[in-house]
């Protein structure tokens, strides 16, 4: 009984699911075809508790649009996944090409050739970048565009920064080998970490080990190319020069855009409340 019931509603579902629609026709056979791929849309067998029987089944196009959506499906998961590991912050994950505001559109045309680049499976081409410049100028949001761009392609990728992957050394010794899983990596805001000797060897470890790699690298940071290339501290010297040597540097230009879009954010509140 409670198989006969089980069948009764797959049955149902199937007949639901497989309705005829216009163009549909019957065959030679006495069965319903699809107008479109010519193929069956039922089935004529032997059910238990039924004997023979005729019931609805996917035709050829319903089934390869069904396998469709669920792939679909499954690479959108894939790629959210993907998005939720690559970032610290949540809203980052709206810092898209699509969403840029084009305060800076020479930045946005070469971080969208530089994600073509890396997309290249010809690794002799790939090369990390220095994004340098004053506070607010954009270019997190220019690191974040490429790794969201990389990302819809189904690339893993990490935007991360140094104070919190000091929390990671101390749990685990090997995290920088780690980072080389994803494709690309950005590190955010490079000179604004503590200036300690403990935290410069995570700085060197990080970036060594992903010149190592082979791999891609985006550093982000407040200081000019100047200090850079001719850091004070012996210990930045090590890095900085390692950094160098895999990055091309790009000195990015600009007012500070978060200080205006908050004054810009403040007068459209005024003239809201009417003040």
């Amino acid at each position: 009984m409670a198989l006969e019931k089980a069948l009764a509603g797959i049955i149902q579902a199937a007949e639901e699911e497989n309705a005829p629609v216009p163009g549909d026709y019957r065959g030679e056979d006495g069965l319903l075809y699809c107008g479109r791929c010519h193929t069956p849309k039922q089935w004529r067998g032997r059910l238990p508790g039924l004997g023979e029987t005729t019931v609805a089944c996917c035709c050829r196009c319903h089934a390869e649009a069904c396998a469709a959506a669920r792939e679909k499906q499954r690479l959108e998961s894939r790629i959210q996944q993907l998005r939720d590991d690559a970032f610290d912050s949540l809203y980052m994950q709206n810092w898209t090409f699509a969403a840029d505001d084009g305060g800076n559109l020479p930045l946005k045309t070469a971080m969208e050739r530089y994600v073509e680049l890396l997309a290249d499976p010809d690794r002799s081409l790939w090369r990390g970048l220095i994004l340098s410049g004053t506070v607010g100028c954009g270019k997190t949001w220019a690191a974040a565009e490429a790794v969201n761009a990389l990302i819809d392609r189904g690339i893993p990728c990490k935007m991360t920064n140094f104070a919190r992957l000091s929390g990671d050394y101390q749990e685990n010794r090997c995290a920088a080998e780690q980072l080389n899983r994803y494709h690309l990596l950005v590190i955010d805001d490079l000179g604004a970490e503590r200036t300690t000797s403990y935290m410069n060897e995570i700085v060197y470890q990080v970036i060594d080990t992903r010149f190592r790699s082979g791999l891609p690298l985006i550093v982000t940071t407040n200081l000019t190319l100047e200090e850079i290339k001719k850091p004070q501290n012996p210990e930045n010297q090590r890095i900085y020069s390692r950094l160098l040597e895999m990055c091309h540097p790009i000195a990015v230009p600009g007012r500070d855009r978060r200080r205006q879009k908050a004054a810009d954010r403040y007068d459209a509140m005024r003239a809201y409340l009417g003040l």
